[in-house]
Formats: structure tokens, sequence, C-alpha cells
């Protein structure tokens, strides 16, 4: 499940569209997946993680990020958790780097009312309207 707002800039009218939630389709066990993430390709951290709790899960979703810059976006990240139904422990995810400025991104757990503009630096605004869920 999941949902996607547009936001618009006032001054130059770009559209940007923030996604957060889960794919269910992507990753929950999938063995390609966990050899990908044996292999290294999602780094040193996610490999250390799933040999050191070889029962974890792990998953993919969208999740929106912000730099202190102000720069937001909306990335995939991989999420590796102890198997439990709720509030299961979070051993590894994604960390996002800003383009801009290249510091660290934190991680949003709300759809912002407004963010900057990317191409102009003008204030957005979410269009409550686009609402699409999944």
């Amino acid at each position: 499940m999941g949902e996607e707002y547009t936001y618009r800039c006032r001054q130059c009218g770009h559209d940007e569209d923030l996604i957060a939630g889960m794919y269910n389709c992507k990753g929950w066990g999938d063995r390609k997946d966990l050899a990908e993430i044996r292999e290294g390709k999602y780094g040193k951290d996610a490999r250390d993680a799933i040999e050191k709790h070889p029962k974890a899960m792990f998953h993919f979703q969208a999740d929106v990020f912000r730099c202190p810059c102000g720069y937001t976006k909306s990335y995939d990240s991989l999420v590796i958790h102890a198997d439990a139904k709720w509030d299961p422990e979070v051993f590894f995810m994604t960390r996002h780097r800003c383009p801009r400025c290249n510091r660290s991104m934190e991680l949003v757990n709300h759809f912002p009312t407004d963010i900057l503009c990317p191409k102009c630096g003008g204030d957005m605004w979410i269009d409550t309207r686009s609402l699409c869920r999944w």
C-alpha cells in the first residue's frame, strides 16, 4: 500500500510527485533479491545485516526524504528487518544523500505541506486532489 501526491510550484509551474509506500511484489524473501544483497549490490552494511540476522525479512519501499538544505524527494529504499508482525526492529535501511549538497537526507514520516521547487527554488504546494493510493 502507498500514496502519491503531486506538488506544484507557485512561481514556475513545475510539477513534482512524492511517493511513500511498500512494494508488495518486490522483496519479501525473494531469492534473487537476497542473492543481490549477499553479493553486495546494496552495499556492505546491507550485506552485513543479512549475514548477522539470517532470519531477517526484507522489502523495498518508497519514502519521502528531506535534506537540511530543503531539497525534498522520494527515493526507493531497501529495508531489512526482524520477522515480527508488530513494530519490527529495523537492521538496515538505505541511506540517501542530497544531490545538491551531498548531506545525509532524513526520512519524513508524513507528506510535507510545502516543499522547495528543485528547478527555481520557489515554494511548491501540495495538490490534495492529486492523491493516488495503491
